[in-house]
């Protein structure tokens, strides 16, 4: 008998079932997990981080910039009271020389604050409620306001100690900063671009 080779319709068949029996034993077994470290051959290295490029980084601190145009930092004391009479109690008595920081260590509800004297920091304008910045922009440095605020957990009473335009860090901080994984926004925001920061 001879033989005859395929035609080349049977042999993509051929090809096609050899795929499809190759594809059905591969099935059969787990997915692949990705590799344990220490599972990795002795002598080779995992690939070096890239470098991330100055160009990104230019993208990231102009959005930065943006983000912090207009903004003031507010350094503000603050007491928080059970009650509102004893709020006002206390703005009066403070407004006569009683010190703030030993009626914030030691009536402030405000327990991060009262550790420190009242001082909450300075904080960004896009830190604080519309009502509190037209609060604190009614004040002086030193001056404590009037008439005390409803919280959720009482009444507050703020001092403000400072005020200043907010000034971005300058480039070179930011990209030490950015790489080194310190930087910490003044106001809440999302990088427009990604970047995953090798850590030493």
């Amino acid at each position: 008998m001879r033989f005859h080779p395929a035609p080349p319709l049977s042999r993509a068949l051929l090809g096609l079932m050899l795929l499809a029996g190759a594809a059905q034993a591969a099935s059969s077994h787990p997915p692949m997990q990705k590799a344990d470290p220490a599972a990795i051959a002795a002598g080779k290295e995992a690939p070096a981080p890239q470098p991330i490029s100055d160009e990104v980084i230019g993208q990231e601190y102009d959005a930065y910039r943006a983000s912090v145009k207009g903004q003031k930092m507010y350094t503000v004391s603050y007491i928080l009271l059970a009650d509102e009479k004893a709020a006002r109690q206390w703005i009066s008595k403070l407004k006569m020389g009683a010190p703030f920081g030993r009626t914030a260590r030691e009536h402030s509800k405000h327990a991060p604050s009262a550790a420190h004297d009242g001082v909450l920091g300075p904080f960004a304008t896009c830190r604080w409620s519309k009502d509190t910045i037209a609060l604190l922009d009614s004040l002086k440095p030193g001056q404590i306001h009037g008439k005390p605020v409803k919280a959720s957990a009482g009444w507050s009473i703020y001092r403000l100690d400072a005020v200043k335009p907010l000034e971005p860090i300058s480039y070179a901080q930011y990209k030490e900063q950015l790489l080194s994984g310190t930087f910490r926004p003044e106001c809440p925001w999302v990088p427009p671009v990604q970047v995953d920061v090798p850590q030493q």
